[in-house]
C-alpha cells in the first residue's frame, strides 16, 4: 500500500535494504494515521489481496500491533493461533539487523512483545527446522 501511494519499487521496500530504511520512519507514521481511522485496514486489505478466503489456512506473517490481533480474532475466534518467532539479538546481527533507536522501539517493531502467544519459536539455529516445522503443526487442528 505505501508503495503504491508514494511511487516507490514495491521489491526494493520488502528487502531489508537502505531503500527502505530510508522510508521506513515515514510509513509507519503513514500507516499509524490510516490504523487510526480504521484499524481494520491493512488485515482486510491483505485478505483481499491474496484472495485469503479461499484457503483453509492462513499464515499471516507480519501482525505488528494489537488491534492486527483483535481483527482476527473478532472475525475469527478460537480458530486463530498466534505465532512468536524470535532470534537473539547476537543472532539477528549476525543477519544484518542494526538497531534504529526511535524506530526499532516503536510500536511496529515491539508492540506484540508482551502478548501471550499460542506457540513461541526461537529462530536463533539452534533447533533443525524440522523440529521447528513440527511445533508449528501441533497448532493445526486434525
Amino acid at each position: 500500500c505505501y508503495a503504491k501511494d508514494h511511487n516507490l519499487d514495491y521489491e526494493k521496500m520488502l528487502s531489508a535494504s537502505d531503500y527502505k530504511e530510508k522510508y521506513r520512519l515515514d510509513m509507519i507514521t503513514w500507516s499509524t494515521a490510516i490504523r487510526l481511522a480504521d484499524y481494520t485496514y491493512f488485515c482486510k486489505a491483505a485478505i483481499e489481496k491474496y484472495n485469503a478466503i479461499q484457503f483453509p489456512i492462513w499464515i499471516v506473517s507480519d501482525c505488528r500491533r494489537e488491534t492486527d490481533f483483535k481483527y482476527f480474532k473478532e472475525i475469527y475466534g478460537e480458530k486463530v493461533k498466534t505465532v512468536r518467532i524470535e532470534a537473539s539479538e547476537e543472532i539477528r546481527a549476525k543477519r544484518g539487523w542494526v538497531f534504529t533507536p526511535s524506530v526499532d522501539d516503536m510500536e511496529t517493531e515491539c508492540g506484540l512483545d508482551s502478548i501471550e502467544h499460542d506457540l513461541v519459536i526461537d529462530n536463533s539455529g539452534n533447533e533443525p527446522t524440522e523440529k521447528l516445522i513440527d511445533l508449528l503443526m501441533q497448532l493445526i487442528p486434525k
